[in-house]
């Protein structure tokens, strides 16, 4: 005789009465599969598993948005330094960005701003790093 599989949340009393998806937004109390042990790193202590995640790095390179979501372009000049921080606390600024892109444009450090990225184009004569900025609390699923 062979026992049925039963599978049980941790974060509740009643037994065998839950099955976590690898999609699922990850229980407090949940340990082992289908998460894997550095999972549970990401997570902020206290959130219950629910926090506005860091900023995510898409893609470095030559990729940025469609130039239909642009919402404004920064360059260095002399007064004004163009650092990666700067460039992200203006898209934090900026209730519309969603997304900016830091780099060299022609030897010019630039900073652009997106308010959506539904495709990556790539763009000769630039390198930097596109990155996603989250804005809506979110949960780590088990992966």
């Amino acid at each position: 005789v062979v026992q049925p599989l039963a599978i049980d949340d941790p974060a509740t009393p009643e037994p065998a009465d839950h099955w976590l998806h690898p999609c699922e937004c990850l229980p407090d109390a949940w340990d082992g599969a289908p998460a894997s042990p550095d999972v549970k790193e990401v997570i902020p202590p206290g959130s219950g598993n629910r926090f506005i995640p860091p900023p995510l790095e898409l893609v470095s390179g030559q990729f940025v948005c469609n130039m239909q979501f642009l919402l404004e372009v920064k360059f260095e000049t002399q007064d004004e330094a163009m650092e990666h921080k700067v460039c992200e606390s203006r898209c934090r600024d900026n209730p519309q960005c969603g997304f900016f892109w830091h780099g060299t444009q022609h030897e010019a450090t630039t900073c652009r701003l997106y308010s959506d990225c539904t495709a990556l184009v790539r763009e000769f004569g630039i390198s930097g790093v596109l990155v996603a900025l989250p804005r809506q609390t979110m949960c780590q699923i088990a992966n």
